[in-house]
């Protein structure tokens, strides 16, 4: 595995997984970031168990400038990692694995040495059916998570309050949190989902962290 990019630009999408990544899991691989690297594109996931974060960074990308050599993926230290990546002195970096899922990071004079784990032991995530998707307006799911998430429960003894409701059905979508004492509620239409009818509840936190990562542009 092998590819070069601009590191400015990986740095952005590196930020958006780590949201998902936390050193206090039970799982000792997800503390780490997982790369995989195909001949069109890296895919970075982040993953506590709770939350999993997956962006793509395509050769299309001209901010990324992606140039891939060879295929692979690993699992590197997520936080090490990073830090390495950010301190390095010139604009394009080169990683580069080798059999033993060690890898070698390279930017200018600077090279750095660290060893990785096999991405197969990575948990899978769930893959998402693109009939089941939805497109609401950065700017709106924003408010959305913003004037409910305040009605939260912090009370983990009651783990179903601490999530916000979300019902999609006849075109709108009602969002709703509750910590027992105070509640909250928004209500707004969605364009081209008539037919689409959802009730799923979200963990709050995980919300708070997509709201984080959403551009009202999106």
């Amino acid at each position: 595995m092998k590819f070069s990019i601009q590191r400015a630009s990986f740095i952005k999408y590196l930020n958006d997984v780590q949201r998902a990544i936390s050193s206090k899991t039970t799982i000792d691989i997800l503390t780490g970031l997982k790369m995989d690297l195909s001949k069109d594109a890296l895919t970075l996931t982040g993953s506590n168990s709770d939350i999993s974060i997956e962006t793509i960074i395509s050769i299309a990308d001209d901010n990324a400038a992606l140039q891939i050599e060879q295929e692979g993926a690993v699992v590197l230290p997520a936080r090490f990692f990073s830090e390495i990546v950010k301190k390095l002195p010139e604009q394009t970096m080169t990683i580069e694995i080798n059999e033993r899922f060690q890898a070698t990071i390279t930017s200018g004079s600077a090279e750095f040495t660290i060893n990785g784990l096999n991405a197969e032991e990575y948990p899978h995530l769930p893959e998402i059916d693109s009939k089941d998707q939805l497109t609401v307006p950065g700017d709106i799911l924003k408010q959305v998570i913003s004037q409910t998430v305040i009605a939260v429960s912090n009370q983990e003894s009651r783990p179903i309050l601490t999530g916000i409701h979300l019902v999609i059905k006849n075109g709108e979508l009602l969002a709703v949190a509750t910590d027992s004492h105070r509640l909250s509620q928004r209500i707004i239409k969605l364009s081209g989902a008539d037919d689409a009818v959802y009730d799923v509840i979200i963990p709050g936190k995980s919300l708070s962290e997509l709201s984080k990562m959403i551009s009202d542009s999106d």
